[in-house]
């Protein structure tokens, strides 16, 4: 018999002894490993099976596939190496769908195309504002009928935000995946622990859906999948979305007035009634961000809960100011239980992180047309003139709080202009 080459390299690769190995799995004699590497013996299934969890790779990948199943029987529930899967994977981490959320047909079939047309291991990336609703779309591309027919084996869900626990989040997807959970904890890196998944999951046809990523390198740690899976990534960071997606990267848009509206009305059927007209106003003020718009119905909605007008109206005028807007709360239907969150703290996961001349600088931005007008880089760089330059204006734009139009032109949106002129007021000097 041929020496297995590919044994002997996997235990060489990591430095470790044959004595080692023997240990690790429960053997007596190392020279059993010997015997192995050098193809005058099999392991048996069970050990079969411990030298898959040890190296974390298929049998085939340690040169030990064979194709007599009957003999050599591969369990399904680690490193199976079957192309038949009876169970669906589902991970309970999946957020449930939200209520009052337009759906976005367009954007949908666009994804669509990204993640079943392309060549598989496929990648798209949405990107856009706090609170424009990335999210929301992967939760309801995830529950897609189509999706989930293409991805038949199932979806892995997580949530990564700004520090993420990597470790945690791997092993989470182990125990969905039903590896045992002494082989997790044993794993104490994410490394090991990728390498561990990416053996379990192998042909299985899976969507992993990497929510709110900050750093490129968080989410390929996450990219565990095998040569039939497909990656979706949301993030409020433009440069990230086209990092890991390419021209799949796709910029979530903000709502029209009109589907504004229809959003608000959701909330409340007839408020958009003759004499509930300051809300197209409200609206506007909102520049289109559903998360504005859901805080600000939820708070309508309770309001009008007894049938008062007085009382809708005295809410209406409340909530022309943008201070009122940025502190509305609802629950966190993506957090953890019982979390809320507001327009405030949403920006302010971005802005906590810019230094103050980055934050003196959008205040002073918001001094210029909101959109949807337009500055040039001229009047941006007079705008904040003494205090910020063009590469401050590169890590606003990098961080997703300032926009750049096809004819170079900048645009900051109303609540990001609102959230700078109440809580950053003093930078604008």
């Amino acid at each position: 018999m041929q020496p297995n080459e590919l044994l002997l390299r996997e235990r060489q690769r990591r430095g470790w002894t044959r004595e080692y190995v023997a240990g690790q799995i429960g053997i007596a004699d190392a020279k059993t490993i010997g015997r192995w590497e050098r193809g005058v013996a099999f392991p048996s299934a069970f050990f079969l099976q411990k030298l898959c969890e040890l190296y974390a790779r298929l049998p085939q990948e340690l040169g030990l596939f064979r194709d007599d199943p009957p003999l050599y029987p591969y369990p399904a529930c680690t490193h199976s190496c079957m192309h038949a899967f009876p169970q669906i994977i589902y991970d309970p981490g999946l957020p449930l769908p939200q209520k009052n959320v337009l759906e976005r047909q367009a954007l949908l079939r666009s994804l669509k195309t990204c993640l079943c047309d392309q060549e598989l291991p496929a990648c798209a990336a949405l990107y856009g504002l706090p609170g424009i609703g990335k999210t929301s779309l992967a939760v309801t591309l995830a529950r897609d009928q189509e999706i989930t027919a293409h991805f038949c084996d199932g979806t892995l869900w997580a949530s990564l935000g700004r520090s993420p626990d990597l470790v945690a989040l791997l092993r989470h997807w182990g125990r969905v995946l039903g590896i045992n959970e002494v082989f997790l904890e044993r794993a104490e890196n994410p490394e090991t622990l990728a390498m561990l998944l990416r053996a379990t999951i192998g042909p299985r046809r899976l969507l992993l859906l990497l929510d709110d990523a900050w750093t490129l390198e968080d989410a390929q740690t996450l990219q565990v999948g095998g040569p039939h899976c497909a990656y979706l990534l949301t993030t409020r960071i433009p440069a990230l979305a086209y990092h890991f997606a390419n021209t799949a990267s796709l910029q979530v848009p903000e709502l029209s007035l009109e589907e504004s509206l229809d959003l608000l009305a959701s909330f409340i059927p007839d408020i958009r009634e003759e004499r509930y007209q300051p809300l197209r106003s409200l609206a506007s003020a909102t520049g289109g961000l559903p998360l504005a718009l859901c805080l600000i119905g939820r708070y309508l909605q309770a309001q009008a809960n007894g049938r008062q007008p007085r009382r809708l109206q005295h809410a209406l005028e409340y909530l022309s100011h943008a201070s009122a807007r940025l502190q509305l709360r609802m629950p966190s239907t993506f957090g953890e239980p019982g979390a809320t969150w507001s327009l405030r703290e949403c920006i302010e996961r971005t802005t906590s992180h810019l230094d103050v001349c980055a934050l003196r600088t959008l205040a002073m931005l918001a001094t210029l047309p909101m959109k949807p007008l337009s500055f040039s880089e001229g009047a941006a760089l007079a705008a904040c003139a003494g205090v910020g330059d063009g590469a401050t204006l590169d890590l606003l734009v990098d961080t997703g709080l300032l926009e750049v139009n096809d004819q170079g032109r900048y645009l900051l949106h109303p609540v990001i202009a609102d959230y700078t002129r109440t809580y950053h007021k003093s930078y604008g000097g």
